[in-house]
Formats: structure tokens, sequence, C-alpha cells
């Protein structure tokens, strides 16, 4: 969406959704916690 790239059904962005599977466990939760923050950005 616009210039952030977010998706706006789950805030992330092409190459996270691309590397999700292959992300180290630390990497995917600061992903997950930061996602919800993303969400309400959109929502605004």
């Amino acid at each position: 969406s616009g210039q952030n790239n977010w998706c706006l059904g789950c805030g992330c962005t092409r190459q996270e959704c691309q590397q999700w599977r292959s992300m180290k466990p630390y990497a995917g939760n600061i992903l997950l916690r930061e996602l919800p923050k993303r969400m309400s950005k959109l929502k605004k």
C-alpha cells in the first residue's frame, strides 16, 4: 500500500512474505510483534 509497500491484509512487505519460511525464529517473532503496529497505521 503506497510508499511503505505493506500488504493491506497482513501488513507484511512482499519481501517479508517471500522470506517468511526461511526466517530465523527470532526474526519471525520480531516481525510478528511489528505487524499489529503496521496494521493500525494502515487503518488510519
